[in-house]
């Protein structure tokens, strides 16, 4: 209490100090017992403060008119407290500008409210929960009266104790531009999750796993990524013609890309099984839906298009009606630019097995004169479980005006059974 009315004394003796942030607590205090005393020669009764000595030292500095640094955000409450409780309007307003003070995990961090300018990356957890208390300087502690009250309420220090202080350094390393090597897919998987718990949804994009290259013979940049890092907001089209409704799905990351490219979609988990007998694809737990979701979207988009033309759009291969419940099937190409592994073993066909017509009654002929492979006379089994495949969707049109989306195989590597699943198999080490 003596270093505080310490203090206060040199403060009093210093109406430029009261003055130099007012109207304030102080102000009132002391111009009150001013002007209740004029021309009586009455002495200045002392005010008597029970709060910090240090964060009141700090008070007193900036009144002086000195700058006062926030040194962590337990510095940060405990400042913004009293700076409330003496009703200090221009540090009020200096803290309200200044960066977000956090503690995350056993760190502590200055961010910078400018550092989440970039698109997707506010409104996010630091803006959003730092609002709470710090938001406003006209709304402060709601429901409470300035006038009268001889304490602030208990406020905690911005805290998020869950989370990984290392893992956000890094984030923020990112946020400021400079790249972070990332050393294995554990690694990855831990900067993606605290981008979503802290709503980076900018920077997520920048971090997941992707590849951007040009394919010189299409003429044509893709884009490869996982299916479940798809986002249904970057997903479109785009036809190699105006008038033929012949093209691939194009992707965007959102918040990241101006433009589409065609997409390399990354399916792993055993998740596809391809059947040589019709040349169809069907798809297991989650891929199924993201599959469906998909599809759907896509023929919504080609919906103006196809109408305009009186085309046909059909997304499974009878032509039924689409369903998000049903299970998705779409036909597959498998051509001779194709990359396959089968069984541990580099697979291809003879010259003699590949025809450059697609027989089926119902669809007709392929509008495309890519060679598919043939798997007839081959000695191939009716299946095939992809273990790992990069896939392309293809849109075509047939000459009846049917708009089919199909599935292209770039790379494979795949079993035909049990024989090539146990091939793969090791003893424990």
């Amino acid at each position: 209490m003596s270093d505080v009315l310490s203090e206060i004394e040199k403060l009093v003796t210093s109406g430029a100090s009261i003055s130099s942030d007012a109207p304030s607590y102080f102000s009132s205090y002391f111009g009150k017992q001013l002007q209740e005393g004029r021309g009586q020669n009455e002495p200045i009764r002392a005010l008597h403060i029970d709060r910090d000595p240090e964060i009141f030292r700090d008070i007193v500095r900036h009144l002086q008119g000195y700058y006062v640094p926030i040194r962590n955000p337990e510095h940060f409450a405990y400042l913004f407290a009293d700076a409330q409780l003496f009703q200090l309007p221009k540090l009020i307003s200096r803290l309200f500008e200044s960066e977000i003070f956090m503690a995350i995990g056993s760190r502590s961090f200055s961010i910078p409210r400018d550092l989440f300018s970039a698109p997707g990356d506010s409104p996010n957890y630091f803006t959003i929960g730092f609002a709470v208390f710090f938001s406003s300087p006209d709304e402060i502690f709601p429901g409470l009266k300035r006038e009268g009250l001889l304490r602030p309420p208990s406020i905690t220090p911005p805290d998020v104790p869950n989370r990984s202080g290392d893992v956000f350094a890094e984030l923020l390393h990112l946020l400021r531009g400079y790249p972070v090597e990332i050393r294995n897919e554990t690694h990855r998987a831990a900067l993606l999750r605290d981008c979503r718990y802290y709503h980076l949804r900018g920077l997520e994009q920048k971090l997941i796993a992707h590849t951007i290259s040009y394919n010189s013979s299409r003429e044509r940049e893709e884009i490869t990524l996982r299916i479940e890092d798809v986002k249904p907001s970057g997903l479109n089209y785009a036809l190699d013609s105006a008038d033929k409704m012949m093209g691939y799905v194009t992707y965007a990351r959102p918040f990241n890309d101006e433009v589409g490219r065609e997409v390399v979609l990354e399916i792993g988990n055993e998740h596809v099984v391809v059947s040589t007998v019709t040349m169809t694809a069907t798809f297991r737990e989650d891929t199924k839906k993201r599959i469906a979701a998909i599809t759907k979207l896509i023929f919504s988009k080609l919906a103006p298009a196809t109408a305009a033309a009186a085309r046909n759009p059909i997304p499974a291969l009878l032509g039924q009606p689409f369903s998000p419940l049903a299970d998705p099937t779409l036909r597959v190409i498998v051509d001779d630019d194709t990359d396959v592994v089968l069984d541990g073993k580099p697979w291809g066909v003879q010259a003699a097995n590949i025809h450059t017509e697609f027989e089926n009654p119902m669809q007709g002929q392929r509008p495309t004169k890519r060679q598919r492979m043939s798997f007839d006379a081959t000695g191939v089994s009716d299946s095939w479980t992809v273990k790992k495949g990069l896939w392309k969707l293809q849109i075509l049109e047939f000459p009846d005006n049917k708009v089919e989306i199909l599935l292209k195989a770039i790379k494979l590597i795949a079993i035909s059974g049990e024989p090539g699943r146990n091939q793969a198999r090791s003893f424990l080490p």
